[in-house]
């Protein structure tokens, strides 16, 4: 009968760890409790010591660099902030770049510079914008004559909302107004689109009354500017004359006659429409509402702008 204990001592082949790095499967049974076979331990050895020298070899190297740039610096040779093309030598012989200057920490020379390189980049910006033009055609065009200016079109739009409540048309009291505000331009929208843009928006957001659908254009080919010419309409319509059913009006349409005779409901739809549009008359007041977009070169920096006046004016006593 065998003894247990002596077999507990015995590793079986099957259990037997091989070494980490060569991976022999009989290594750690010969060599002792190591996880490394004896010749991948004298090989690991080497490469450490070859790793210390090649590390002190770097250190001396460092030092000895130090040690010459402080010669340099000592015997004025070299300014010690410009070093490298304005790279600062750390401790650790590392190069440190230097923060860049804001605009209002330049002055003289240094300051015109910086402010020529912005220019640049900005017109290699806006090199594709097609409405680009040149800043001494564009700042012949001033401000004079165009009323109040305002920072923002919501500013615009609510001075103009509370104009119009204090007026009462009713007691000849018109409307008078007379401002303008600038906007960066876009080079998707020229000065006639953004006209029709802001008659949009003076109808819907500040409620200013007028016929949106005849607007007469007008170009200005000094200033590039583009104008559309509205009639007001604060006076709204004043009723028409019914008149008499009994005899037959000019304004019935031919397609009310012919075409639709068989469709009852078809054929009251269109004679209500036309007896609602011959019912009412618009009151002329004489006023006009003039919107003008013209580019706008006043940035201190030349990025091309929009700038948009509305003008409303009456031939009568305004307020």
């Amino acid at each position: 009968m065998e003894n247990p204990s002596t077999n507990s001592l015995v590793t079986p082949a099957s259990f037997v760890m091989p070494c980490s790095t060569c991976h022999k499967p009989d290594s750690v049974h010969k060599h002792g409790p190591f996880r490394n076979c004896l010749p991948c331990r004298e090989n690991n050895r080497r490469k450490s010591e070859l790793k210390q020298q090649r590390k002190k070899q770097r250190e001396e190297e460092i030092a000895r660099a130090r040690i010459s740039l402080q010669e340099k610096m000592d015997s004025g040779a070299m300014p010690n902030e410009n070093f490298h093309g304005g790279h600062q030598v750390t401790s650790t012989g590392a190069t440190k770049r230097k923060s860049p200057k804001g605009l209002h920490e330049l002055d003289g020379e240094a300051q015109r510079v910086a402010l020529g390189q912005m220019k640049n980049g900005l017109k290699q910006a806006v090199k594709g914008n097609k409405r680009v033009v040149s800043l001494a055609s564009l700042r012949v065009v001033t401000t004079s004559g165009e009323g109040k200016e305002y920072q923002s079109a919501s500013a615009l739009y609510d001075s103009l909302k509370n104009r119009l409540k204090k007026v009462n048309p009713a007691s000849a009291k018109f409307l008078k107004f007379h401002g303008f505000h600038s906007i960066i331009a876009v080079s998707t929208i020229d000065n006639q689109k953004r006209a029709a843009m802001v008659a949009n928006d003076l109808r819907k957001i500040a409620r200013v009354p007028f016929d949106l659908s005849k607007p007469t254009p007008s170009y200005n080919f000094e200033t590039m500017g583009r104008t559309l010419t509205f009639k007001c309409t604060c006076l709204g319509n004043t009723p028409a004359a019914v008149p008499n059913s009994s005899v037959p009006t000019t304004a019935t349409p031919t397609a009310i006659l012919k075409g639709t005779q068989g469709d009852l409901i078809r054929q009251a739809r269109a004679r209500a429409g036309v007896e609602a549009a011959a019912s009412s008359v618009p009151r002329v007041c004489g006023g006009t509402i003039l919107i003008t977009a013209v580019d706008d070169g006043r940035h201190p920096l030349g990025i091309l702008g929009q700038r948009i006046s509305v003008c409303i004016e009456h031939p009568s006593k305004s307020k």
